[in-house]
């Protein structure tokens, strides 16, 4: 290719160097995955739902490793403190001798087993923890609450704690709800089928009783009174099942597997469900369209409010064709800056002024990129005939450009021993005629 300056006076001829053979139109990266983890449908809320050795990440609503403290419960002291990481931030602690792990305190209300589970109250003093719950310490009771016994207990006929109402006699509960024996009006399960899908009803005494918690996973092995049990597809331990394929020893609506756990019928996670766009729905165990993650969607697909939708080009050398932008990418990094009606994630072709066709100079007087004049050249193929003139647009490299347009360098300007560098190419003629 050969290219003109149209200045002033003519100009010797610079040659410009061949494009080099770009990434072909339809690349896309080698790998789609997120290589995060995936978050199930019920997630945590708070650590108590989390097993042992483990805390929720209330961002993601996932079960994540904890700080141990087994034999060192002073350790937990010193959770807030930039020091210590205890997995949440800068909220104090306790060490948790169910989970071997320290875990977040409970404010106003939190079930408890222990008063070191306990915040302290917005008096400053220490908490207690009051027939299961956590109660402010004496001094400023909140409205509502009164001191007894150390601690801050409701007041009949006002509410307790944030949507949760007091029940003074046992009565009085919205539809759905039932009194506690704290004489607050609570949801409680009466059974594993009052809970959502992957948790069951609390069965063993204490603050827990009758709340939906998780069951334990799958497959899990462990002792109990001297008998090897396993946790079944419904949540629960119990001895292994003894007929694989026999619905023999086996909670209603589950088989034996080999291994002699009882297993739901058909999906029991993502996994399971090889087509792409499907996701289990653990609750029916059957496989349904949508997605958890972008493991569950097709090649070069994203996963967004539960759909996959395409994942639109990555940037202009991975995605789109000669002479495009990616809107989203590189230059365009907003869609606020890309043309009107080009959409994030699209391939664009290059707007004004990249390859402008021009007359002269003036034509291109008003460009100004990368502090790199502009000028109007014609541009010639290898045989002197020429393609038309077209304005340079300033660069510093070919990341400025185009896909497959050239960043050229020492350009001649219309100053003698001045030179520019902007985008130009034999590309031109087709990004102009694309417009």
């Amino acid at each position: 290719m050969r290219l003109t300056s149209c200045v002033l006076a003519a100009c010797a001829l610079a040659a410009c160097p061949p494009s080099p053979a770009g990434p072909d139109a339809d690349a896309g990266p080698a790998d789609g995955g997120s290589g995060g983890s995936q978050v199930a449908d019920v997630g945590c809320d708070a650590d108590e739902e989390c097993g042992a050795g483990e805390i929720c990440d209330l961002a993601t609503r996932a079960c994540v490793g904890g700080l141990a403290c087994a034999g060192n419960p002073d350790l937990c002291r010193f959770c807030g403190d930039p020091a210590t990481d205890c997995g949440f931030g800068d909220e104090l602690g306790y060490c948790s001798v169910e989970a071997g792990v320290c875990r977040r305190q409970k404010g106003q209300c939190g079930a408890c087993a222990a008063p070191e589970e306990c915040a302290e109250g917005p008096s400053g003093l220490p908490s207690l923890c009051v027939e299961g719950y956590c109660a402010a310490g004496c001094g400023a009771c909140a409205s509502g609450f009164t001191c007894q016994a150390g601690g801050c207990a409701p007041l009949g006929g006002m509410a307790r704690c944030e949507g949760a109402l007091s029940c003074p006699g046992g009565a009085g509960c919205p539809d759905g709800q039932t009194c506690t024996a704290l004489e607050v009006c609570l949801e409680l399960c009466g059974a594993d089928v009052d809970c959502p899908a992957g948790t069951i009803c609390e069965t063993t005494p204490g603050p827990r009783e009758r709340q939906c918690v998780p069951g334990c996973p799958v497959g899990d092995h462990v002792q109990q009174d001297g008998v090897d049990k396993v946790c079944h597809a419904d949540g629960r331990y119990g001895v292994p099942c003894p007929t694989a394929g026999s619905t023999d020893g086996c909670p209603a609506g589950t088989e034996c597997d080999a291994a002699g756990v009882c297993q739901r019928a058909g999906c029991q996670s993502d996994a399971e469900c090889p087509l792409p766009r499907t996701t289990c729905d653990v609750g029916s165990a059957t496989c349904v369209d949508g997605c958890n993650s972008v493991d569950d969607c097709g090649a070069f697909e994203l996963c967004e409010g539960g759909q996959c939708r395409p994942q639109g080009c990555l940037g202009k050398e991975l995605s789109c064709d000669l002479g495009e932008w990616c809107c989203g990418t590189e230059r365009y990094q907003s869609a606020s800056t890309c043309p009107s009606g080009v959409s994030d994630g699209q391939c664009f072709a290059a707007p004004d002024p990249w390859c402008r066709p021009c007359e002269g100079n003036d034509d291109c007087a008003d460009i100004d990129e990368q502090g790199q004049a502009s000028f109007c050249y014609e541009l010639q193929d290898q045989n002197g005939n020429s393609l038309g003139k077209f304005c340079s647009v300033g660069c510093a490299t070919n990341a400025d450009c185009p896909r497959g347009l050239d960043c050229v360098h020492e350009l001649p300007t219309d100053q003698e021993g001045v030179t520019t560098a902007g985008c130009l190419d034999t590309l031109c003629p087709a990004i102009a005629g694309a417009r």
